[in-house]
Formats: C-alpha cells, sequence, structure tokens
C-alpha cells in the first residue's frame, strides 16, 4: 500500500510478487473480536505460561504463585575470616602484603522480588480497579512471623527452598488499577532450636 502511493498503482500491479499475494490475501473485517470492554485487562499469566514462576506457601497451607512473573535478583557472598600475620617489612614488601585467609562460610543470600499486580478494570471506581484479592494473597506472605517455602526455578538451583521477609515496599507506579510491590528477603534454612 505504502509503495503503491510512492510509485503508483500500476507499476506495482505489473510486479508479478504483488500480483500473486493480492489474489492469496484475505481481508477479513475483524469487528466481531473485539469482545471485551476496551478498559479490560487481561487475566492473569498462568504459571504453566510464566518462564520462572516464584510460588509461595507456609507451613503446607495454600500456595500462592504471584499473578504477573515477578523479577527475582539474587546476590550471595562468602564470609572470609582475615588475619594479618607478617608487619610491614621494606626489604620483603613484594611477599608480605595482604591478609591469610582463615576460613570461608557462604552468607546468607539475599533476594529482591519485585512485580506488580493488577485489577480487572484500568478506569472506574476503587472496587472495581484495585486488586485487592490478590493484595490480601501477597499481604498475608508479607506479615507472617516465621520462614516462607519459595519454589521458583533460580532459586531452586541455588538450593533456596525458604525465604525470610525482611522488609517490603509498595512504590507508586501510574495506573489505578496496577499495585506495584518490593519485597527483601534471606535465604533460609528452617532449623528447630528446640529439642523435645
Amino acid at each position: 500500500m505504502i509503495l503503491s502511493s510512492l510509485l503508483g498503482t500500476n507499476i506495482i500491479k505489473e510486479a508479478p510478487s504483488f500480483e500473486a499475494m493480492e489474489n492469496k490475501v484475505e481481508i477479513k473485517n475483524s469487528s466481531n473480536d473485539l469482545q471485551l470492554p476496551v478498559n479490560k485487562v487481561r487475566n492473569r499469566i498462568l504459571p504453566v505460561y510464566q518462564f520462572f514462576p516464584l510460588t509461595l506457601s507456609v507451613d503446607g497451607g495454600p500456595k500462592f504463585t504471584l499473578p504477573y512473573e515477578p523479577q527475582i535478583t539474587i546476590e550471595g557472598k562468602n564470609s572470609i575470616v582475615k588475619r594479618k600475620v607478617l608487619k610491614y617489612n621494606e626489604k620483603f614488601s613484594g611477599s608480605t602484603y595482604g591478609s591469610v585467609k582463615e576460613r570461608w562460610s557462604t552468607d546468607d543470600y539475599s533476594i529482591t522480588i519485585e512485580g506488580a499486580i493488577f485489577g480487572e478494570l484500568e478506569i472506574g471506581l476503587y472496587e472495581m480497579t484495585f486488586p485487592r484479592r490478590e493484595f490480601e494473597q501477597l499481604k498475608y506472605f508479607l506479615l507472617q512471623g516465621k520462614e516462607i517455602k519459595v519454589s521458583s526455578p533460580p532459586l531452586e538451583l541455588l538450593g533456596i527452598s525458604h525465604i525470610a521477609i525482611e522488609e517490603f515496599s509498595f512504590p507508586f507506579i501510574q495506573g489505578e488499577n496496577v499495585l506495584a510491590y518490593k519485597i527483601k528477603a534471606l535465604s533460609d534454612v528452617p532449623q528447630k532450636l528446640f529439642v523435645e
């Protein structure tokens, strides 16, 4: 269409590939495909369609998979005990720098989970737009005073099956139906501290 407007319709129709394409392509009126209201938001993304879904649960209770795949950032570090053994000596300065590393241990992983949840409508009253149900489900896990069981491929590859939520926030984001969240957590290994 653009070429025909620039070059003229007669020149374009002389090209054999254009004629073949014109005979095969049927243009349909697709107005029937728009059944949903314009401000309707698509349904949540099912876990089977997410690349790295994140599922939370507490004490074997109901599981909650975050409806839209969050971004997960994992940071790890080693705790190293260092000891300075030799004093600085000008003669042997090439061989007496640094410290002796006595012991390594892996520290907790720091995990940041960032994402957003969406209400069903983009514009309207609070009751219709705000993602209240998903917010309540997320809040339940954020306020637990115990370790949260997590399931997500990148966490599983590092041996992380539980996290302890350290802090969380709901940063401002534009949109009446959008609630952004940011969760900072540490990896956790559940242990029984009291033996009966």
